[in-house]
Parts: C-alpha cells; sequence; structure tokens
C-alpha cells in the first residue's frame, strides 16, 4: 500500500472415581508444567519462531464491533511454505470443540476454550450494523494465535452480480491440509467486508455438515467436527452474499478500503472468507495476513462488465441471459481480487522478460480522453520496467501476467495485490507509485511478511524499491532519531490517540533509509545477492525480521550488527 483460537481436548484416564481424580491431577499438573493433550499426549508448550509477539491464553479475542452471529447450514517452492508456528502459552488444558473426538497421540496445536459445534439453522442471518451505517473504531489487539500451516485450494463461484447495488452471491469451498506437527481443532478465517455491513453468510460446512459459524468484528472461528491431525484434510464450505457500498466512514480515509464502489468501479478485495489468523481488522495499513493458495474461480456476470483479477482466464462461456461465466485460475498466491467496471479500457504490453502487462482505466476517472490514455501508458510503461527489472535483481516473477486497476479517482495512492494492484491513475507521480505496489508482487507476495506486526518489511521495502527503480535514494538516509516512532512498531502498538501519519513515516520512510544504510554498507552487488538467496529460501513462505537480517548479514563483507542495532533494537 503506498499514501499520496483454538480449542483443547484432555485424554480419558479411566472411567469411575479413581478415574476421575487421576484426570482432575493430570489436568492440574499440564497447568503447572505448560503443556496441552489430545488423548493422554502431553505437548510443551516451547516457542518457534514466526509468531506475534505477544500472545494470551488462547482465548478467542473480544470482537472489536457488534458480533454477528450467523447460524447456518508456478514454480517449484522451497519445501516447506510457512515458518515454523510457535506454541502457545496458554497454562491449562481446554475443552474440546462440540462434536469433536478422540485423536489419540496427536497434541493440540493452540488449546483455547470450545468454540460451539455442530447447529442447526436459523431462519435469518444477524446482520453486524446496518448497510450504510457507520462501523465502530478498530481496536486492533495483537492475534493470540499465529497463522497456521496448512495446504488450501480454494474455489470460488460467483453469480447473480448486480453492479449498481453492489450485489453479488457466492459459493466457497476451501480444502485445507494440515502442515502442522500438531492437531487444529478450528480454524480462523478474515472476513473484512463484514466491518462495513457488507457481507451476510447463508451457510456454513465443514466435511459436508451444517456448522454453526459467528463472526466476531471480522474474524470468523470454525469449529472442526474433529481435531485435524497433521496431514488430514478438512473441507470448509461457506454460501454467501455481499450488498457492498461506497466505504467513506472516518476510519476509512482517502478510499483505502479493499471492497468498496468507486464511482463507476467495484472492487472486491478482502472480500470473502480467508484463512488467516484471529487478528481484527487494523486501524490503518493492510488488513490481510494470509499463506499462499490455489485459487479456482468461476464469475457469472453481465458481458458488458470489464474484469480485472488476480489469476489467469481459463475460458468464457456465453450464457442465454447475456452473462459470461468466466473461469480463472491462481496457483500461489495470497489472495484472490477483482475489480469491475463496464467502462474500463484495457492498454496491453509486456516486460521485457515476457511477462504481458495490462492496465485497465476508466475514462470517467480523468478529466479528458489525452489525460487518460497518457497516464495509462505511463503506468503500463512503469509496470513493465519494475517487473523486468525487479525480477533481475531480486528473482523472477513467477505469473504469467501482471495487471494494473484503476481505482477510482477518490483513491489515495495504491494497494497491492497478488497479480494486480489497484491504483490511481490520475495523478503525477503515477510512475513512482506504480513502482511501489509493483514492488510489493515481491515484498507481500512472493515473500510474504506478518502484515501488521512487521510492516517495515513490505512497506519499506517496497519504499526502497521505488526510489531504487526511480534513481531518488538519498546518499545519506537519515537516522532513527528523525522519527517518531521505532522502525519496527507493529500497528497495535501505535498509542491510542498516536498520529497514524508520524507511524507511517517510521514504517515507509525509516524503512526505506534502513534497506538504503545496509546497502550502502555491504555494497550493492552482496546485498542483491542477499535477497536473492531471501527469493530462493523463503519464496511463498512468511519472512520476519530475522530472517531478513540473517540474510543480509550472511552475505555482507562488513559487520552489519551497528546498523541492526540501530534500527531494529528488538530481538527480533
Amino acid at each position: 500500500m503506498a499514501a499520496g483460537v483454538s480449542g483443547g481436548r484432555s485424554g480419558r484416564t479411566g472411567e469411575g472415581p479413581v478415574g476421575r481424580v487421576a484426570a482432575l491431577c493430570l489436568a492440574l499438573l499440564l497447568a503447572l508444567t505448560g503443556c496441552s493433550l489430545v488423548s493422554g499426549t502431553p505437548r510443551a508448550t516451547a516457542s518457534r519462531r514466526g509468531t506475534a509477539t505477544a500472545t494470551s491464553t488462547g482465548a478467542i479475542p473480544a470482537a472489536a464491533s457488534a458480533t454477528v452471529a450467523t447460524m447456518a447450514t508456478l514454480p517449484p517452492a522451497p519445501t516447506s511454505t510457512q515458518p515454523p508456528t510457535p506454541a502457545p502459552t496458554a497454562t491449562t488444558a481446554a475443552s474440546p470443540a462440540a462434536g469433536a473426538t478422540p485423536t489419540s497421540g496427536v497434541a493440540l496445536c493452540h488449546p483455547a476454550p470450545p468454540l460451539p459445534g455442530l447447529a442447526a439453522a436459523p431462519a435469518r442471518p444477524v446482520s453486524p450494523i446496518a448497510p450504510g451505517g457507520t462501523p465502530p473504531p478498530p481496536r486492533q489487539t495483537p492475534p493470540t494465535i499465529p497463522l497456521p500451516r496448512l495446504d488450501a485450494r480454494y474455489t470460488l463461484a460467483i453469480d447473480d452480480v448486480r453492479f449498481d447495488s453492489g450485489h453479488l452471491r457466492a459459493r466457497e469451498t476451501i480444502q485445507a491440509t494440515n502442515r502442522e506437527d500438531c492437531a487444529l481443532d478450528r480454524l480462523f478465517l478474515s472476513v473484512t467486508a463484514a466491518r462495513w455491513g457488507w457481507f451476510t453468510l447463508d451457510g456454513a460446512r465443514v466435511d459436508g455438515q451444517p456448522v454453526m459459524a459467528v463472526v466476531g468484528g471480522t474474524v470468523l472461528p470454525v469449529a472442526l467436527a474433529r481435531p485435524l491431525r497433521p496431514g488430514a484434510t478438512a473441507t470448509l464450505a461457506f454460501d454467501f452474499h455481499l450488498d457492498v457500498g461506497t466505504a467513506d466512514d472516518p476510519y476509512t480515509p482517502d478510499g483505502f478500503a479493499g471492497t468498496t464502489k468507486a464511482a463507476d468501479i467495484l472492487r472486491l478485495a478482502y472480500w470473502f472468507p480467508i484463512l488467516s489468523d484471529d487478528h481484527q481488522y487494523p486501524p490503518f495499513l493492510d488488513p490481510p495476513y494470509t499463506a499462499t493458495a490455489d485459487y479456482d474461480v468461476t464469475l457469472t456476470a453481465p458481458a458488458d462488465l470489464v474484469v480485472a483479477h488476480t489469476g489467469v482466464d481459463a475460458g468464457d462461456q456465453p450464457n442465454a441471459d447475456g452473462t459470461v461465466t468466466r473461469h480463472i485460475t491462481a496457483p500461489r498466491v495470497r489472495d484472490f481480487v477483482l475489480s469491475l467496471s463496464s467502462d474500463y479500457k484495457i492498454l496491453r504490453g509486456a516486460a521485457a522478460n515476457g511477462v504481458a502487462v495490462e492496465v485497465y482505466y476508466s475514462p470517467r476517472s480523468f478529466p479528458d480522453a489525452a489525460t487518460a490514455e497518457r497516464q495509462a501508458r505511463a503506468a503500463l510503461d512503469a509496470g513493465a520496467a519494475a517487473i523486468a527489472r525487479l525480477s533481475a535483481l531480486i528473482g523472477p516473477y513467477p505469473y504469467p501476467i501482471f495487471r494494473i486497476a484503476d481505482g477510482g479517482a477518490g483513491l489515495g495512492g495504491g494497494i497491492e495485490f497478488p497479480m494486480l494492484v489497484s491504483v490511481n491513475l490520475n495523478g503525477s507521480g503515477v510512475a513512482p507509485l506504480v513502482y511501489h505496489e509493483t514492488a510489493h508482487q515481491w515484498l507481500y507476495g512472493i515473500l510474504g511478511t506478518r502484515t501488521q506486526q512487521d510492516p517495515w518489511i513490505d512497506e519499506g521495502g517496497a519504499s526502497f524499491l521505488a526510489a531504487y527503480l526511480g534513481g531518488t535514494l538519498p546518499a545519506t538516509p537519515p537516522g532513527p532519531e528523525r522519527f517518531r516512532y521505532p522502525l519496527d512498531i507493529a500497528v497495535w502498538q501505535v498509542p491510542a490517540g498516536g498520529s497514524q501519519a508520524a507511524a507511517y513515516q517510521a514504517i515507509y520512510d525509516q524503512g526505506e533509509a534502513f534497506y538504503q544504510r545496509v546497502r550502502l554498507a555491504m555494497g550493492d552487488d552482496n546485498f542483491w545477492a542477499a535477497l536473492q538467496a531471501l527469493y530462493r529460501d523463503d519464496r511463498y513462505g512468511i519472512i520476519t525480521p530475522r530472517d531478513l537480517l540473517a540474510h543480509w548479514q550472511a552475505h555482507s563483507p562488513v559487520d552489519l550488527t551497528p546498523i541492526f542495532r540501530e534500527y531494529v533494537p528488538s530481538d527480533e
């Protein structure tokens, strides 16, 4: 972006009073030693890398807003695509999710109070806020559980698209295979579109059975019928519909909502339930924190709608009612995004390395046709140049196409998504803006980050890469003393009433300065060799500050510790 809980399960040790006393003693022992148990197997809570800095006892966090209660029927990657997930700090064994069955010999990953289990469907869902109402202020807190290691495949079928009212209907299926070394009795999904009251869940199922689904704020926890063992697969299914308006509330300034109507453009980002941790919608910066997955999507919509999207076209089928069903596939991406408009025009080109580049622009976003064509051409040139140069500097862009979509004249900058960026094309700085958002294809897309915990890695890194491409990096970067907040500030560490503008500067500008200081100390060849090694080792995974700093130091002819301590004094 650029601006202009899981339940535990205790084992049964026997029947009758003696067995119950033994079970109670065992539970007390587990509580004192920090272990959890599934069917008699203790699990120590030793920490592993790659988690949030703050954890709790594993309890499901209170909703940041009114609770929505809906009970309803490319190229080869490294072997591990996610960093190891640390065990929780919970000190008590918890009850299982309702309906769970014993999982002999496998510990639960994240013990926590039980979630509601299987339930019949009510007559109607409950909406969080009235359509068009003002959502409550974001109250971001650290996630209580890490992002689980899952291999996931999403299938989305979208229809009943009514552009004028912002309505669409969708059926979603997620096949999730557990790659942890422990069992999961629940999964968490992020549903950002629920924040504005635009998301209505019509049905939810796990392995074909109806389940209770309760959205708290923008988090949807789903209890599994039985703990998901390592290597096992669960199938989640959701039926839902959206009624999208324009996000112009005071907590979403400058049009930066992912899902919103923007004049003649309908932007659909962060719009469907997607596997994540249990973080709420943040007060600023990007809301998603997701792993890479495969997507298979069908979109049935009026034939006159032009669609920019993540992924590649796999065939269109005209229908008798005047709609077209588009088939889209997208392997190894962190999200799936659509931008639709009947006014979109498309300008096509290619980067020097053969990647196709497309610009989708609406003439209504510009004062006149000549300006529209000039700005679209500038965006195309900048996108093609960035794709080619960053592929050479860091590692190949792994997809066959990259799209730049006009996000409307009200968008205050740009937002990055896999294989697509949404930008305000009607500005004097279109090339630097496109450089920044294209750089996120590497820092956020290919090399994932903990977007609320370590925003400096991808936002500061994208600012650095954009300035490098534009030739605007300072010879003497500013030091940390020039900024109000430290470089490694997390979203939830900005104090109440603190300056978001100062936090942006600390993350974007100070991050750019840190990258530049390291580059100047290492030398150009060594600096880029380190990022190339990071790409080889961690592409499609999640990187932490320690991963980045370790790769820099491993390729540096000088000790970088003084620079690291100056900018990133924390243990991470």
